[in-house]
């Protein structure tokens, strides 16, 4: 009776299971968070700030709250609710475009006066569901039956990859969700013979949403349009390839209206010349890609990557040595799909493809080889990953050296070692636990007079507790 039960459930769709699970650990790594980075910081100060997009101290003016010079910077002024004027001004003069910041200020603005980490963490919480929501769906379409889809998805929800980023107060999660689902409608859009308006209307102000949030987003955006038109190329479907470029091209001329500064950031600003500077010179190349390549392979598959690609080859070593498996049959299993149905490979291409080109350029013009960068990609990567991971072990262990309560077992063995492996790997940087007994030592001497240089402000703002 309990396995049958148990069968039945498995069946069902879990997502909203999944995403009451996901939201309860979201909150719990929030809660765990102590201090805060100056990026974090400088979240509020560039959303909310209309004078400047920095902690500023006015010269000859004591504070009788220390909370009033952080509160001053970093939240809405009563009087200035609503001034989205102000944000595109400071990111103008930042490096990064505004989409975040006006969704911040937006929720800043209801409470003005008032500053809490649950106002950037809201972003966070809303756009990881709606990831949680997206990487369901896309496996799904990538696996054949709702166990394998439900498990799968089981495993996002409490990998360190897809938990802990959201503890981290910026945009990446809300690029995140703009490049998911870009993948999804893609994705989803493989098979049909001919793309409805709504398909271009979705992927046109997805694109334009992702620019106007990351400029990261246009790497992947670009990457992910040249697999898909390429797709329509080798279909000689002209008058969709007529479309999606049109759709493409008034994507990116609509961002760079509403945003004119974002030529500036990304080819002659700060952050931009030093992207392409980094571009320029390969000699660090290959230690970025293999810094940045261990940062997946631990937050998102436990650093197991090597490990399952060994047993893979030891089991397909066994299927060769015990005749199993040989090399005509393989030949012949070939030829006979040559010509069928090829919908299921386009869709690993339109996810593949991308990520790995993000990848390449990315680890090459990122500023610094920190996680952040990488996580817009993190769920796309995830979702192939993890079902490349399934289908092979599928087909060399199912029914061929394993039964399949034999196979589903040592699954949910491998899936377990990915996530336990994922926690022990990353660590919490971003909650800065570090810093607890330097903010306990502050409290004791909050009642005493001090006097603030500017180099103590660059401290403090280095170091800032809300």
């Amino acid at each position: 009776m309990i396995k049958n039960v148990i069968a039945k459930v498995s069946e069902k769709n879990m997502c909203p299971v999944m995403m009451f699970i996901f939201l309860v650990l979201m909150i719990i790594m929030l809660s765990f968070k102590v201090n805060y980075e100056i990026d974090e910081t400088c979240s509020y100060t560039f959303a909310n700030n209309v004078e400047s997009g920095v902690i500023d101290f006015e010269d000859g003016i004591k504070y009788d709250s220390p909370s009033t010079v952080f509160l001053n910077s970093m939240a809405v002024d009563p009087s200035k609710r609503f001034h989205y004027s102000s944000v595109w001004t400071n990111q103008a003069n930042d490096v990064h475009p505004p989409l975040y910041h006006a969704f911040l200020h937006t929720i800043c603005s209801l409470f003005p006066g008032t500053m809490s980490r649950w106002y950037a963490g809201s972003i966070n919480i809303i756009c990881s569901l709606a990831v949680l929501f997206l990487v369901y769906k896309l496996i799904g379409l990538l696996t054949s039956s709702r166990r394998s889809t439900n498990l799968l998805s089981f495993v996002y929800v409490f990998l360190s990859g897809g938990v802990l980023p959201t503890a981290f107060l910026r945009m990446y999660i809300m690029a995140m969700f703009w490049i998911t689902l870009l993948s999804y409608l893609f994705v989803k859009e493989v098979g049909n013979k001919r793309s409805g308006w709504k398909f271009y209307v979705s992927i046109f102000m997805t694109s334009v949403v992702g620019a106007l949030t990351h400029y990261y987003c246009i790497v992947y955006t670009v990457g992910i349009s040249a697999v898909y038109g390429c797709c329509l190329l080798t279909g000689r479907r002209w008058k969709e390839v007529y479309k999606f470029c049109g759709t493409m091209f008034v994507a990116g001329g609509i961002s760079y209206v509403i945003f004119p500064a974002m030529i500036k950031h990304m080819f002659f600003g700060g952050r931009g010349s030093e992207a392409i500077n980094n571009l320029s010179n390969l000699s660090d190349y290959g230690q970025r890609l293999n810094g940045f390549f261990m940062r997946i392979n631990n937050s998102l598959f436990g650093g197991s990557i090597g490990y399952i690609l060994f047993v893979l080859i030891l089991g397909i070593f066994y299927l060769f040595i015990s005749k199993k498996w040989s090399m005509v049959r393989l030949c012949e299993k070939f030829k006979r799909t040559k010509g069928t149905d090829n919908t299921l490979v386009i869709r690993y291409m339109i996810l593949i493809i991308p990520t790995v080109l993000f990848f390449g350029i990315v680890s090459k013009m990122a500023a610094y080889e920190i996680e952040r960068y990488m996580s817009p990609i993190y769920a796309v990567v995830y979702v192939w990953g993890i079902c490349l991971i399934w289908k092979a072990f599928s087909i060399v262990f199912e029914r061929r050296i394993l039964n399949q309560k034999q196979f589903w077992t040592v699954m949910c063995a491998i899936l377990f070692v990915i996530t336990a492996g994922s926690w022990k790997n990353h660590g919490t940087v971003y909650f800065h636990r570090e810093s607890s007994d330097l903010l306990e030592k502050a409290a004791n001497y909050s009642e005493l007079d001090c006097i603030c240089s500017a180099f103590m402000l660059r401290l403090m703002r280095y170091s800032h507790a809300f």
